[in-house]
């Protein structure tokens, strides 16, 4: 058996013992706390990071597909979904149609009253035709007074009767000190068998 004075030195040792388990695993805790919070911080630095070049990215891609003055789509994002519904077109054997419009006479508004009128008017232009369309049709500016507009699953009398609602809206409107705009129209249903140089 141990003496009264051997219990009192192990009862000493195992107290420092668990004094020091206690004083370290507090310790270790701390640090482990603190390595969560940190972990947690990087995580939420990293998701904010994420989520502003995913806004960036998607600001780029607008950029890239708008036409500036007008904001409705340019040439190039123009070119890919006429590509699209071509193919689509093609292998389900659906129809869709475009409407080619250009403001007629554009020249003597840029002749007559600058640029910056003639600017002007593409902007309201671009405008109607947005008001007009459904939001399954794309719209978008072809090039200088020109603009596209594609209807998905939409036939040719369908897309005529677009382009007379849009021609009137176009001749009826209001463009403050200009005079009246009038545009031309071109209208062509997709047909196998032809390729897209040859509907436009």
């Amino acid at each position: 058996t141990l003496s009264n004075a051997a219990l009192l030195q192990l009862f000493l040792f195992m107290s420092l013992i668990k004094g020091c388990l206690e004083f370290f695993g507090y310790k270790i805790s701390l640090l482990l706390k603190k390595a969560l919070i940190s972990t947690n911080e990087r995580k939420e630095e990293v998701e904010v990071i994420a989520k502003e070049l995913g806004e960036k990215n998607s600001e780029l891609y607008n950029m890239s597909v708008t036409d500036k003055l007008t904001g409705l789509y340019n040439r190039m994002k123009l070119d890919k979904v006429l590509n699209t519904e071509w193919d689509r077109a093609k292998r389900y054997n659906s129809v869709f149609s475009v409407i080619l419009m250009d403001i007629d006479n554009f020249k003597k508004i840029n002749d007559n009253f600058g640029h910056q009128a003639g600017d002007k008017a593409l902007v309201m232009i671009a405008d109607l035709i947005q008001e007009s369309i459904r939001i399954s049709d794309v719209a978008g500016r072809w090039g200088g007074e020109e603009f596209l507009i594609i209807c998905p699953e939409t036939d040719l009398e369908a897309a005529g009767s677009l382009a007379e609602k849009l021609r009137q809206k176009i001749a009826n409107a209001d463009y403050g000190k200009l005079p009246g705009l009038t545009a031309s129209f071109g209208v062509y249903q997709y047909h196998s068998g032809y390729g897209i140089g040859h509907l436009i």
